[in-house]
């Protein structure tokens, strides 16, 4: 980071790590939470900060990088936004937030630095990315949802299984006369 100065870069680290302590606060608040839409829109607000502050310093210090460092940092963001897909997979809102502000002053600082065939491949590649990780999250977010509803199905019937088998059991246990419940290997599996 050559052409950085030493005090932005400070600041810069300064603000990405308040944004993420606050991010890890309301987080464990929302953990006690009783119900997880209270603390929905902080949360949020939270991860938008927290992706402000790196996009945001990423883009003031653009223009005083050379291309390695200009690459490096480019990896960095974009391995920030690829692990969101899975961490943010439940909440789509929350990701589309993060990406657009991650990477959305990026592209336009990468333009402001030159068009030349690089910055410009760079700013075309940092919203093409963008758009791929949006579409790979809403099918992931896609896929969690139906996950959920199946297991809900999947408890539902176990429910209802369990019901049937105790309703049988009652009328079973009001016979008067004595049943004896056997499977096929004649193995005695109960007795009203």
């Amino acid at each position: 980071w050559t052409g950085a100065s030493h005090t932005s870069l400070l600041v810069w680290a300064g603000v990405v790590t308040a944004a993420a302590l606050a991010r890890g606060v309301v987080w464990l608040r929302a953990r006690s939470a009783p119900s997880p839409e209270t603390v929905l829109p902080a949360l949020r607000w939270t991860i938008t900060i927290l992706g402000l502050a790196w996009g945001g310093g990423a883009a003031v210090h653009i223009q005083q990088l050379d291309l390695v460092h200009l690459a490096l940092l480019l990896l960095v963001l974009t391995g920030l936004v690829a692990a969101a897909v899975s961490a943010l997979a439940g909440d789509l809102h929350s990701f589309r937030l993060f990406v657009l502000a991650v990477l959305g002053p990026v592209a336009p600082a990468l333009l402001l630095h030159g068009i030349d065939r690089t910055h410009l491949g760079a700013a075309l590649l940092t919203v093409t990315f963008a758009a791929f990780t949006l579409r790979l999250h809403r099918r992931g977010h896609l896929d969690l949802v139906e996950q959920q509803r199946a297991l809900a199905l999947v408890e539902q019937s176990h429910q209802e299984s369990r019901r049937q088998q105790q309703f049988l059991e009652a009328i079973l246990n009001s016979v008067p006369n004595a049943i004896a419940v056997v499977d096929q290997d004649t193995t005695c599996l109960g007795v009203n």
